[in-house]
């Protein structure tokens, strides 16, 4: 059988460690990738410890990417992940809605310490709960989407300043979350993001939600 290709799981903090949750491809031939998250250690090395659900939701995130790196048969499109940078979260997204699925929560559990069921009222709080979580990531994620594109789309001569254009994109989408005036925060993320190479960051985020949910 041939082998497709490998990954290193790098999943603690250290303190000279970025604190960022990453892949990030190594080899090309043959094709190697690393999952790094921040994950505090247990405190003995002969301890284990269990993961929380956010820890959890990280691990299958990014494993979504190493998927698609390993098994993309296309090149040199989006920095090495091989893949068109507007669907770049897709697969990564789709791994997430798994943790959603009452079997893989409770084969999940029998991994833990207590080695116990999760409860039916747990899973059916923990569906609620990220019913919420997503309608409200949702109004950000389209407002951070909007902003992007105005930003990116305004001409030198534009009469509204950019933080009235970032106020005003706020007040239409997230006003059950009110922004600052003088929160900078996302026009801030929207520069670094495309300076770093992640162009259209928030709006591939908003598109790959979206496909990744009607799959």
């Amino acid at each position: 059988e041939e082998v497709i290709g490998s990954f290193y799981l790098d999943p603690f903090f250290r303190p000279i460690k970025t604190r960022r949750h990453i892949m990030a491809p190594i080899f090309e031939h043959p094709k190697t990738a690393l999952i790094s998250t921040t994950i505090r250690p247990p405190p003995w090395d002969h301890l284990s410890i269990d993961l929380t659900f956010e820890h959890t939701a990280t691990l299958f995130h990014e494993f979504g990417h190493v998927l698609q790196f390993l098994l993309a048969r296309q090149t040199g499109l989006r920095g090495g992940e091989n893949i068109d940078v507007d669907i770049s979260e897709v697969l990564s997204q789709f791994m997430e809605h798994w943790l959603f699925e009452s079997s893989i929560l409770q084969t999940l559990a029998h991994f833990s310490q207590s080695e116990g069921e999760i409860p039916a009222e747990l899973i059916d709080q923990l569906t609620r709960e990220r019913k919420m979580d997503k309608l409200n990531q949702l109004a950000h994620r389209v407002f951070l989407s909007e902003l992007e594109f105005e930003y990116y789309m305004r001409s030198a001569d534009e009469e509204e300043s950019i933080v009235a254009m970032q106020h005003r994109i706020a007040t239409d989408h997230i006003a059950h979350d009110p922004l600052a005036k003088s929160d900078l925060g996302p026009l801030k993320a929207i520069v670094g993001n495309n300076a770093s190479g992640k162009r259209i960051a928030q709006y591939r985020y908003l598109l790959s939600e979206m496909i990744s949910t009607d799959l």
